[in-house]
């Protein structure tokens, strides 16, 4: 199966999100900005290569770290302290960071996005739930693909579900759902998910 993460659209020959709200990191005097579906979760395929000294949103001197696998001129990671699932489970998270380059810069095709699923965690509020493999997998994953219509939930009503999709490599793929009413609406796109997959959330 092959995943793919959509980017935004950005115009003009070079995007400058120190005049947006984007989340930056810099690091080797470049720009990286955050990849919110991807992040790391096991520290052992983390080196420590530098400290933050600009960004948008991470305190000065966090460490800055090196993905096994993949080289800093690409992507980095950067502990996250701010998340529901780092504060309500016993698991550190590091957000990804890609490096941004030129419009007429081809950024380099990682192969995050060409990597099987080997398995999907699933978390409600940040409380693991359980792990989903093989068969049972790919009916869920296709579910999650086949999310179409757009809605709008409140998300001061909504149980914040999260799927983690586990590959071989150092990165997770991170998705975010709210579900309110058996509605379920997938984050980032705003996108509705068949109702069917609240048979694997409860």
């Amino acid at each position: 199966m092959v995943i793919l993460l959509s980017g935004c659209s950005l115009n003009g020959s070079k995007p400058n999100p120190e005049n947006s709200n984007a989340d930056y990191v810099k690091y080797k005097d470049q720009m990286y900005i955050n990849e919110p579906k991807m992040i790391v979760i096991d520290s052992t395929q983390l080196s420590k290569i530098d400290t933050v000294s600009e960004s948008s949103t991470v305190p000065k001197d966090t460490p800055i770290y090196k993905i096994n696998g993949y080289s800093d001129n690409d992507i980095i990671a950067v502990k996250n302290t701010n998340n529901a699932l780092q504060g309500k489970m016993n698991i550190d998270i590091y957000n990804v960071y890609k490096l941004l380059k030129d419009m007429n810069v081809k950024s380099k095709k990682l192969d995050i996005f060409d990597q099987k699923i080997e398995s999907v965690d699933l978390y409600k509020e940040g409380q693991f739930m359980r792990t989903l493999h093989g068969k049972e997998s790919k009916q869920f994953i296709a579910l999650v693909n086949a999310a179409k219509t757009t809605i709008h939930i409140d998300s001061s009503n909504a149980v914040m579900y999260s799927f983690l999709y586990k590959l071989n490599s150092a990165i997770v793929l991170k998705y975010n759902v709210l579900e309110h009413n058996n509605q379920y609406m997938l984050d980032y796109t705003d996108a509705e998910l068949p109702s069917a997959i609240g048979r694997y959330l409860k």
